[in-house]
């Protein structure tokens, strides 16, 4: 089954940001919301990593086999492995950080059940959950139930546990679309020509195929 569906950066955590920049968290957040505080991950340098792999705007190939599934984004490098080959996780003593972790699953009749561990996250705080600027701990295990809904669509229910960065227990639902046979992926790195420009008020803006923003707003 095969469906189709520039420098480093250090990211810096709320406090360190209100040091350097002298806003208020209700500054920032507002920021954020209004999309002018610009996402780390548009200077590159870095994979989206794990669950942020799961929640960009690309087209994604699911690659399903019985010892295996990849998730395979075009953002690179982007590959998500799940083993459900009947091997557990990793000793914590053995279990080195990554971008994309450890995934061990298995099926559940028509859904794929796996959890995720081993998250560099914080480690080198250059792995950021979304825009909000959330890092996650190295306690972080995230759960992912992943089934076909119809013919056309695939879910994944994903749940974020991680005591040490959340209050509680973080569950996101996202949606994959398949698209017609034949479509192709493309690999690109994210600062590939920089796609991904600054304006002038600090919105990250995208460029279109004629290298012009799409962005309604670009100030």
């Amino acid at each position: 089954m095969h469906d189709v569906t520039a420098s480093a950066v250090s990211i810096l955590r709320r406090p360190q940001v209100e040091a350097r920049t002298g806003l208020a968290r209700s500054t920032l957040y507002c920021a954020i919301k209004a999309g002018t505080f610009p996402d780390p991950i548009s200077v590159c340098g870095v994979p989206h990593g794990f669950p942020r792999i799961m929640n960009v705007p690309d087209v994604y190939e699911f690659a399903v086999t019985p010892a295996a599934t990849y998730v395979l984004a075009e953002n690179g490098p982007g590959i998500l492995r799940v083993y459900t080959d009947g091997r557990q996780h990793p000793p914590a003593d053995e279990l080195w950080g990554t971008y994309t972790g450890a995934s061990v699953g298995r099926w559940d009749g028509d859904t794929l059940v796996f959890e995720t561990r081993g998250l560099k996250e914080s480690r080198d705080n250059d792995v950021i959950v979304d825009r909000t600027g959330l890092v996650l701990s190295d306690a972080a295990r995230v759960t992912t139930r992943m089934r076909k809904i119809n013919d056309t669509m695939m879910e994944a229910v994903i749940v974020v546990d991680d005591a040490k960065a959340l209050k509680a227990p973080w569950k996101v639902t996202k949606q994959y679309r398949k698209l017609p046979s034949g479509t192709w992926a493309w690999d690109y790195g994210c600062a590939e020509n920089n796609r991904n420009p600054i304006s002038n008020s600090g919105k990250t803006l995208t460029l279109g195929p004629d290298g012009k923003p799409i962005d309604k707003k670009t100030d």
